[in-house]
């Protein structure tokens, strides 16, 4: 009984099965970035039914950070999930933002299936990223200075805006490409003013907006955005953590949330909390284990 070729790719608003090769990366399919929790995957119900021996089951699995195989929908093939455009095939809702890896099993009439368990093998692989980058700006006597941060952040992406005060329209700037961490200066006329905001958008397209500032500022402008800092010795030499995002909160007591971007494929077992005070280094302060 032979492997089947069904692979699972993306085109325009869904993930698509189609029936390429195998593909050649030893890391597997590349990624493509979805916006949405639910991601729709139409299945050619045709060319199944025109196999030598079509499945009458088809079975979704789905890996998250890289991690184990687990069970999806297991659907008849006459009874797929109505998608849009009228196409059928599975609709996979995921708990939250991550790395996925999809691949499809078949199951036919006598229970057996193809591939085995064991014989699992990644055929696409889809980040759900429904999170916007995070845009601060900071304005100076005759400019503005940006950092633009977010996991998979496309760096043709970032845009810088300017109006003058009690004008609606926007203008891109376009004399130059902008950087996720960038500045840029004006010449202004003696007592003009300008409005200036930056965009940022992500791989998967969600869009981050700054806030809009006023060059020249009104007061005094701070010294700066802040900077990458120094990671811990535990992660080991010459790395740099990212910049952090910064939230106010009105209690001493409150939750840290976190989420695994990548793991290998024996798993996480626990996560280890640091914390950076205004001096000093990191300090150990907590460890939680991931089930």
């Amino acid at each position: 009984m032979g492997r089947p070729l069904l692979l699972l790719a993306v085109f325009g608003a869904a993930a698509v099965a189609v029936w390429p090769g195998i593909y050649a990366q030893d890391d597997g399919p590349p990624p493509y970035y979805w916006p949405h929790r639910t991601v729709g995957i139409p299945v050619n119900v045709d060319q199944l039914q025109r196999l030598p021996q079509p499945p009458t089951y088809l079975q979704l699995y789905y890996a998250v950070q890289r991690g184990t195989f687990q069970k999806g929908p297991r659907l008849p093939v006459n009874q797929l999930q109505p998608l849009d455009g009228g196409k059928r095939g599975f609709l996979f809702t995921a708990e939250r933002d991550g790395d996925f890896e999809f691949t499809v099993q078949f199951v036919y009439a006598d229970g057996s299936t193809s591939p085995r368990v064991e014989e699992l093998a990644p055929q696409q692989r889809i980040i759900i990223d429904t999170t916007p980058p995070v845009v601060r700006i900071l304005a100076l006597a005759d400019g503005v200075e940006w950092q633009a941060t977010d996991e998979y952040l496309d760096p043709r992406g970032v845009q810088l805006q300017c109006r003058w005060p009690g004008t609606r329209d926007w203008t891109t700037v376009t004399d130059r490409a902008m950087r996720a961490t960038d500045r840029y200066n004006w010449q202004l006329p003696a007592g003009k003013s300008l409005e200036v905001r930056v965009l940022a958008r992500d791989r998967a397209g969600n869009t981050g907006v700054s806030p809009v500032v006023r060059i020249p500022p009104e007061g005094a402008a701070t010294a700066g955005l802040m900077r990458p800092h120094p990671a811990p010795d535990w992660l080991g030499g010459g790395r740099t953590l990212p910049a952090p995002r910064i939230d106010y909160v009105n209690s001493l007591k409150f939750d840290v949330e976190f989420s695994i971007q990548r793991m290998g494929r024996s798993g996480v077992r626990a996560a280890y909390l640091f914390v950076l005070k205004n001096t000093g280094g990191w300090e150990f302060a907590k460890k939680v284990d991931v089930q």
